[in-house]
């Protein structure tokens, strides 16, 4: 089972400024996610998260999962 088989998507349309906010069930840990610009088809995406929190794109999210399968 991989992590994206784990999880269910939402799909949301925001505009430029506003704001969606993830919070993790029994912790006190709130995510803010904000649509900072919109230009063309590229979206700049702002994060306030607390510092425990790592937050990465995708590509590295996988590149850091592959290096962690090599070591033993």
């Amino acid at each position: 089972v991989t992590f994206m088989e784990e999880c269910a998507m939402l799909v949301l349309g925001r505009r430029p400024q506003e704001e969606v906010f993830i919070s993790i069930p029994g912790t006190d840990i709130r995510i803010a996610v904000t649509v900072v610009e919109v230009t063309g088809s590229l979206v700049k995406l702002g994060f306030v998260a607390p510092l425990t929190v790592a937050i990465q794109r995708r590509e590295v999210f996988e590149r850091q999962a592959a290096g962690a399968k090599d070591r033993p």
